[in-house]
């Protein structure tokens, strides 16, 4: 039985084996088409990118203290008039987090991020621009986060044509329920279009990974683009071609007994 969400089309699960090709579909549909996107595949995504991502993704590696406990969840969508698992649902956005439960010393938490590389990442991919700006980012909000415990939101995605249907929103306020429940912070990475909902959600900005990316790297911004202005006031100036990505954190949000 899925968990029930606000819309009660929408049910949250644990995925399966099967779920990989339409998770690293979601996936590539949500984020290649920014200009960050099409930045980490210059040619567009392959199935060899596709192939990788999903290998890496599931299952998911036993947690040590140093990488935490990955968790995922899946948003199925159901037929109106489905009011129960018993009929299948549509696979229309899912999650990774990574839960670290306790404190963890500098030595545990300090470590080093590796570089990644055209065999890491898969043919079509560009290693300099992931490394300028996943592994960058990486890096940065591991240093705000330190050792202490946090929930840490990795990857938050939805099929571009079914945005709007709450599928993002459940997840996300599925992690947030967790981390009030064990009493821990919750962070998370965020672009430009998210900004607004993860703030609606709790988060405040607390960092930034501004990069410059038109002169850089040669990116294109398409008309209506954001790059991070809706952060500015938060955030401070953002530079004329520069991409901003948000680091948010949530504090956890104790009820009173």
């Amino acid at each position: 039985m899925g968990s029930i969400t606000p819309n009660a089309r929408i049910r949250l699960r644990d995925p399966t084996p099967a779920d990989l090709p339409i998770m690293a579909d979601i996936h590539f549909n949500a984020f290649g088409t920014n200009v960050m996107g099409k930045l980490l595949s210059p040619g567009g995504v392959t199935e060899a990118q596709k192939q990788r991502f999903a290998a890496q993704l599931y299952p998911p590696p036993e947690p040590t203290i140093e990488n935490g406990e990955v968790i995922f969840k899946v948003a199925e969508l159901f037929p109106e008039g489905v009011s129960d698992d018993a009929a299948p649902g549509e696979v229309i956005a899912w999650a990774k987090w990574e839960l670290y439960r306790h404190p963890r010393t500098e030595e545990q938490w300090n470590v080093e991020v590796p570089f990644q590389t055209l065999e890491s990442l898969g043919e079509g991919s560009n290693p300099e621009v992931h490394n300028a700006f996943l592994r960058a980012l990486h890096i940065k909000r591991r240093d705000l986060a330190k050792g202490d415990p946090v929930l840490i939101l990795k990857i938050l995605c939805t099929a571009p044509s079914r945005q709007r249907l709450g599928a993002g929103w459940s997840l996300i306020t599925w992690g947030t329920a967790l981390a009030d429940q064990l009493g821990i912070s919750t962070q998370l990475e965020a672009s430009p279009p998210g900004y607004p909902l993860y703030k609606k959600a709790g988060y405040q900005p607390v960092g930034k990974h501004d990069l410059e990316v038109i002169k850089t790297y040669g990116g294109v911004r398409e008309e209506g683009e954001s790059f991070g202005e809706n952060s500015v006031d938060d955030l401070g100036p953002l530079a004329e071609g520069t991409y901003r990505t948000a680091i948010m954190s949530r504090p956890a949000q104790l009820k009173a007994i």
